[in-house]
């Protein structure tokens, strides 16, 4: 009997063990989770903006003064008409850079108008001065004070000079509107002059004063941006129309 159940116990330890060994090699895995790292975030570079060096601007593009023609560039898209009338035909004698067109006159134009021929204003304005009962002629002394002259402001704050006018030779007064075109004074040979001829300017407020600006004359021939001594210009219908 004891033989008996000595044999039953060693089959069933027997069957343990093998029912164990099946298990661990069939049966179900579990499965370790890895622990999540988080990513390595990126330093994010910095990008600087390189600073403006002023070496690098060209500062003299338009005239010997430096600060102020980076701003006079932004009204170089207007255009003017010739100060004389439609059709007429004159002489640049000196243009931007002549030997009396420097510093805060630098754009400036000289035409040949003999004494006695009409003005005419090359832009829409308002009278802002005029001065007409010099009679000095001549290249002494203070003459270049001393030309009869009409200013204009326009709409923009610009302001035309028509400079050498005869004496009373005025066609307009103070705060007066002009159109483009409209007669405005007669040529002379006032001031500081070496002959009569009309002095046209365009000149706007700085910080630190008035100064010429460059502009474009829309002349018979077309647009006109660029001078030299000599030229010749005839005014165009379409300023008076």
């Amino acid at each position: 009997m004891k033989r008996l159940i000595y044999i039953i116990a060693l089959v069933a330890f027997i069957h343990f063990l093998v029912f164990k060994a099946i298990y661990l090699s069939t049966g179900p895995k579990i499965a370790l989770e890895k622990p999540k790292i988080p990513p390595v975030q990126k330093k994010l570079a910095v990008v600087r903006t390189p600073k403006l060096e002023l070496k690098n601007l060209d500062l003299n593009s338009y005239s010997p003064t430096k600060t102020k023609k980076i701003l006079a560039h932004n009204y170089t898209e207007t255009l003017y008409c010739l100060p004389f009338a439609s059709g007429q035909q004159y002489l640049l004698t000196q243009g931007p850079g002549g030997n009396t067109h420097q510093g805060y006159g630098y754009y400036a134009f000289d035409f040949n108008l003999p004494e006695g021929t009409p003005v005419h204003a090359a832009r829409t304005g308002k009278v802002l001065k005029v001065v007409q009962n010099l009679s000095y002629s001549g290249k002494i002394g203070t003459g270049f004070q001393q030309a009869n002259h009409i200013l204009i402001v326009h709409r923009d704050g610009t302001m035309a000079d028509y400079a050498h006018l005869k004496k009373n030779g005025a066609r307009v007064k103070l705060n007066q509107i002009v159109k483009t075109g409209d007669l405005i004074g007669i040529s002379g040979n006032t001031g500081y002059s070496s002959g009569p001829h009309l002095h046209f300017a365009v000149s706007k407020k700085f910080e630190d004063g008035f100064q010429n600006i460059p502009i474009k004359f829309n002349t018979a021939a077309g647009v006109i941006a660029k001078f030299h001594l000599g030229q010749s210009f005839v005014a165009s219908e379409l300023c008076y129309n």
